[in-house]
């Protein structure tokens, strides 16, 4: 099995910063973004991914097909940085991280992925996306196997009231080990931890943990929770801390981007930083034991 080499190439493209800020403006629905209490991101390297693949978690990065390159084993993937990409204030965490990715994934066997169902509602041609496994950043330039570019050739399984999608992939995750998913109480204590992986604002993969459950809708099957969670994270998997067991997906957020103003005039975003128990991430729980995958 040859080695690929991700690399990035950040796009040279002028972004309206004002047009940004103004868009954030008139239409606040358009991104969530959260820290509750300490920012716990943190960029996962290549070398610790092992200890969640061994454990049946295998993230993915959902990228438009238009951005990624081959030749050979090399994989050069079109991006932005983070701060020209949102506008964001220099100051903030990651601002020079490359962007790539639109939504978050995982896999759920070996060749099927999970994802946010709003993540590939318009999505037209299968051949427009590409999921990218263990979708790091050493430096801005990771390596991982070939194999870990896939793509969909079907959608098997979706609910959109659930929010959830469920698509074939071209090929197989060799010596992939199955899940295992938790059967928690609807209102767990504060003792369960959750952790996150996903892609943030289009981020190379990054773990977040530090997150207790709040409440529980019954009728939508979804938990209120505090994990530090931003857009493009839909569709991340959402797990305990301790055992890796998978609770479910984030589905959705709140607003939580602030603008900054010098005076009168929108000049960045920032994150704007919320009390530990202000939370109101949603992670969506669904019975996967009733599901076909």
């Amino acid at each position: 099995m040859g080695t690929a080499l991700y690399s990035y190439i950040l796009l040279n493209t002028k972004i309206n910063r004002r047009f940004i800020l103004a868009t954030f403006l008139l239409f606040p629905i358009i991104s969530f973004a959260g820290v509750y209490g300490n920012d716990n991101r943190q960029l996962v390297h290549t070398e610790d991914l092992s200890q969640f693949n061994q454990q049946g978690i295998y993230p993915a990065a959902l990228v438009e097909s238009k951005k990624i390159k081959t030749q050979g084993n090399t994989v050069t993937v079109d991006a932005t940085l983070l701060g020209d990409q949102w506008g964001m204030c220099e100051e903030n965490r990651f601002y020079s991280q490359p962007t790539s990715a639109h939504c978050s994934g995982f896999f759920v066997n070996d060749d099927k992925v999970l994802t946010a169902f709003h993540c590939i509602k318009k999505l037209e041609d299968f051949n427009d996306l590409t999921f990218i496994l263990n979708f790091t950043s050493n430096n801005e330039i990771s390596t991982s196997d070939i194999e870990n570019i896939f793509k969909p050739v079907a959608l098997v399984n979706f609910d959109e009231n659930l929010d959830f999608a469920i698509l074939k992939v071209d090929k197989k995750i060799k010596d992939f080990q199955p899940p295992t998913f938790a059967n928690l109480p609807d209102l767990p204590s504060h003792s369960v931890e959750l952790a996150m992986l996903g892609h943030p604002l289009g981020m190379p993969l990054t773990y977040t943990d530090g997150g207790f459950i709040k409440s529980y809708d019954q009728v939508k099957r979804e938990y209120q929770t505090n994990l530090d969670a931003f857009h493009i994270n839909s569709g991340s998997v959402v797990f305990l801390k301790d055992s890796h067991q998978i609770v479910g997906f984030l589905k959705a957020g709140q607003f939580d981007m602030g603008i900054r103003f010098r005076p009168g005039i929108p000049v960045c975003n920032e994150i704007r930083k919320n009390n530990i128990d202000q939370g109101a991430e949603l992670v969506q729980k669904f019975p996967f034991n009733s599901i076909i995958f």
